[in-house]
Formats: C-alpha cells, sequence, structure tokens
C-alpha cells in the first residue's frame, strides 16, 4: 500500500464502507420485500377463496329464497364470483396440485351451477334441476372449504419457510455487518501504524530539528504517497538548516578569530609604544643617523635607516582595513632590502607586479609574513641560500599574488597544517603569522582562493587569487 495518493486510499475505503453498507441495506430490503410479497400473495389467496365462499353462500340463500338472477344484487354477486374464481385460477404460483385441481374444479362446478339457474323450466324437470343444484351447491361448498384448508396448510407450510428465510437473511445481515466492522477495525489498526505512527515520527523529527538537533536518523522516503514526499522535503529542510547554522557558526569563529587576530594587531602595531621611546622621538633619531651616515658618505648605512625608518612608520599608521597595493609594495621592498643587507649572497629576490598597484587594495601587512615565511623556513635553512619571488598579476578577472622560492619545500601534510592554522607558522616584524593573513583574506573575500604548491628539495609556491573586481577600485 505503499504507492498512490493517502486521498485516494481513504476516498476508496470510504467508498467500500458505503457500498457495504448499502449492499447490507438493499439486501435487507429484498428480503423484506420477498417475504411481504409472499405473505401478500398467501393473504390474497386466502381472502379470494374466503370471500368466493362468503359471496357464494350469500347468492346460494337469495336462490332459495326465489330472488335468482333478477335483481340487481344477485347479479353483481355473480359478477364478483366470477372475478374471484378467475383470479383464483390465474394465480398458481401459490396453489398445491391438488388445489390447482379443486379450483378447477370449483370453477366447471360453479359454471354448471349458473347453466342450471338460467335453464327454462319444462314440465317435470323441475325437480330434477333442483336436486342437480343442491348437489352441485353442496360440491361447491365442500371444495371451497377444502380449498380454505388447503390454503392454510400450504400458508403454514408457506410461512415457516419465509420464517426461515428471513431468519437466514437476518443471520446473513449480521454477518456481514459483523465483517464490515471487523474490517474497518483493521483498517484503523492499519492506519495508525501506516499513517498515524509516520506523522508521528514526523513530529519528533521536526521538534529535534527545532532543537538544532542534526545528528539523528533521517526519515524514511522509500514511500511514494504524500507522507514520503513530507519526508523528503522535511529532510532537505533539516540539511539546509543544518548547513545555514554551520555555516554561520563558522563564519562567527572566523569574526572571532579576526577580531582576535587585529587585537593581536593592535598590540603588535603599538608595541614600540610600550616602552619609554616616543616614536616621534624614535624618527627624529633615525632621521638624525640617516643624516650622519649620509655626511660619512656610508650608503649603505643611510639606505638601511631609510628602509627600518619606512618600516616603522607603515606599522604604526596602518590602522584601516585595506591599503593600496603600491603600499603594501613599498613596505616589502623595505623589508627585503634589509634582509639582503643581512644574509648577503645567500639571498637573492626578485619583486615583480605587472598591474597598477595604485587600482588593488589589499589588508595590510598580507605580503610581509609570507615572505619571511619563504626567508626562513625555505631558503636560510639551507647552506648555500637560494632565492624568493614575488609575481602579481591579473588573470582571468582574478588578482593573482605568488611568493615563490627554492628552498627546502614542504610536504603535503605541511601544506595543511600551514592552510589550516589559525596563527600561523614564522611570525614577521608586524607580529602577524601565516594563518593570520589567510583568515582575513577569507573574511574580507570570501571567493578568494589559497594553496600551496611544491614538494620537499624543491621549493614552494603561495598562491593566493582575489576576485579582480572585489579588490579592485
Amino acid at each position: 500500500m505503499n504507492g498512490g495518493s493517502i486521498k485516494t486510499k481513504v476516498l476508496l475505503f470510504l467508498g467500500f464502507i458505503m457500498a457495504a453498507f448499502l449492499f447490507s441495506n438493499l439486501y435487507s430490503i429484498k428480503v423484506n420485500r420477498e417475504s411481504e410479497r409472499q405473505m401478500n400473495q398467501l393473504l390474497s389467496r386466502y381472502y379470494a377463496i374466503n370471500e368466493f365462499s362468503r359471496i357464494y353462500r350469500e347468492s346460494s340463500e337469495l336462490w332459495m329464497r326465489g330472488s335468482g338472477d333478477g335483481t340487481e344484487r344477485a347479479a353483481g354477486l355473480n359478477r364478483q364470483m366470477e372475478e374471484l374464481l378467475e383470479t383464483m385460477a390465474a394465480d398458481t404460483d401459490t396453489l398445491s396440485e391438488t388445489g390447482f385441481l379443486m379450483v378447477q374444479s370449483v370453477r366447471n362446478l360453479y359454471m354448471n351451477y349458473r347453466k342450471l339457474q338460467r335453464e327454462e323450466l319444462f314440465s317435470g324437470n323441475a325437480v330434477h334441476r333442483e336436486l342437480k343444484l343442491w348437489e352441485i351447491d353442496t360440491l361447491i361448498k365442500q371444495y371451497t372449504e377444502k380449498l380454505l384448508q388447503d390454503s392454510l396448510s400450504l400458508g403454514y407450510t408457506a410461512h415457516q419457510t419465509l420464517q426461515t428465510h428471513v431468519q437466514n437473511g437476518q443471520r446473513n445481515a449480521v454477518f456481514f455487518m459483523a465483517a464490515v466492522v471487523a474490517a474497518c477495525a483493521a483498517f484503523g489498526r492499519y492506519m495508525t501504524k501506516w499513517l498515524l505512527n509516520p506523522i508521528i515520527s514526523l513530529a519528533s523529527f521536526v521538534r529535534e530539528v527545532g532543537q538544532e538537533k542534526f545528528d539523528g536518523q533521517r526519515l524514511s522516503e522509500t514511500r511514494k504517497d504524500e507522507i514520503g514526499e513530507l519526508n523528503r522535503e522535511v529532510n532537505q529542510m533539516r540539511d539546509s538548516m543544518k548547513s545555514t547554522i554551520v555555516a554561520l557558526q563558522e563564519k562567527q569563529q572566523l569574526s572571532w578569530q579576526l577580531h582576535d587576530q587585529e587585537m593581536k594587531l593592535e598590540r603588535a602595531k603599538f608595541a614600540a609604544l610600550q616602552s619609554q621611546i616616543n616614536p616621534h622621538f624614535l624618527f627624529n633619531t633615525l632621521n638624525v643617523i640617516y643624516g650622519m651616515a649620509d655626511m660619512e658618505h656610508a650608503g649603505v648605512t643611510a639606505e638601511l635607516i631609510q628602509s627600518l625608518s619606512g618600516i616603522f612608520r607603515y606599522s604604526m599608521e596602518n590602522k584601516v582595513e585595506r591599503v593600496l597595493l603600491s603600499r603594501e609594495l613599498a613596505f616589502i621592498r623595505d623589508y627585503i632590502y634589509i634582509e639582503k643587507r643581512r644574509f648577503g649572497k645567500r639571498l637573492s629576490y626578485i619583486l615583480k607586479a605587472d598591474v597598477d598597484p595604485d587600482r588593488f587594495e589589499i589588508p595590510p601587512f598580507t605580503l610581509q609574513p609570507l615572505v619571511e615565511n619563504s626567508i626562513k623556513h625555505g631558503i636560510l635553512v639551507r647552506k648555500e641560500g637560494g632565492w624568493a619571488a614575488v609575481r602579481i598579476l591579473v588573470r582571468d578577472g582574478w588578482l593573482v599574488i605568488r611568493v615563490i622560492d627554492n628552498g627546502v619545500g614542504m610536504d603535503r601534510e605541511k601544506q595543511k597544517q600551514l592552510l589550516g592554522s589559525e596563527g600561523g607558522s614564522g611570525r614577521g616584524v608586524s607580529g602577524i603569522g601565516a594563518g593570520n593573513v589567510f583568515t582575513r583574506l577569507k573574511l574580507m573575500f570570501p571567493d578568494c582562493r589559497i594553496r600551496i604548491m611544491g614538494r620537499p628539495g624543491r621549493g614552494t609556491c603561495l598562491e593566493i587569487k582575489i576576485k579582480a573586481e572585489e579588490c579592485g577600485q
């Protein structure tokens, strides 16, 4: 009973119940009408015989008193008797064989009786006619009495048979009604299991979903009716709600992480302020040193001081969510220049941007932690050193940023750890880890793509792709 709609099944069952009750009532009506018809036939036959006997006696008395056929009353009685005889002779279904023969005999005797009554009297035949009439009269009365007795006997037998039929009909009706009641009870029990139990399960399932319990067993979707369709829709609703809530929780968690990282960023930015040195005093001092180095013709020292001053200024001034790519590139040039002076020939670098850096914005301190990771964990661990490159371009509507090195590389497990980390590995001058960079990028640009390529011993390439329309001006 899995196919078809519930409405169709309920209507079919109601139709069956209505048909069963209608059949039961029609059967009872048929039995009652048949019984009534048979009783009416018996009563009509008995009435016809009894009425004939009464009218005949009245007609006979009129004849004896000399009224004969000459009166209107006698003529009317004769017509009634002829009609009753015709009725009795035509009613062959309710007559026994003996009764039928007696009816024919009474009919013939009456016809002879009437014929004798209408004969003209001649001398010498009056006595003979009277004797003949008396004889016929006696036979008619005897046959009529026998007909009454036969009718009563046959009626009693028919009544017994009829009573048996009525009782059988009543028993059949009771049995049929009991069968219908049993079918209704069985259907009710089945409906409880087939319809109500799934609805109860559905209500419990929806209650659990309302309580954000999404780990329960799914509702069965095997049924092809409204219950199965409803179960499928509710399962989809739960899956959608689960996905939405999980997404909201992840977004909230990312927001918390971003807030935490922003707090760390603020602490890192103002770490210098925790000392007793005034930032303006620091910049003034650096400018004095730069001037003295320039006067002494110490060009390298002057450039180092200038780069360090740029780094300090960028770290303390950037409190916004986005900066121009050109400012980020200037900052990374200062940082790489200092690192190059630290490690000499062990470090080489390439910085190439095939875009207009003033047309795009990215979060501050995006490139430095990634470049520092490449230098510290990819290049400097090798005795002979290596090179690092930053390449920026636009391709197919995406701003592509690549940080490449020919260092020791990393296996897939380390790549997954770096992409999934919160704090990241290796903190730069800003105090921000690579994981923090990834988190901020995903929050600011939800569609951004980050991947790490490379193999152990063959270098690493970290690629960041941001939709140009999202980060462009």
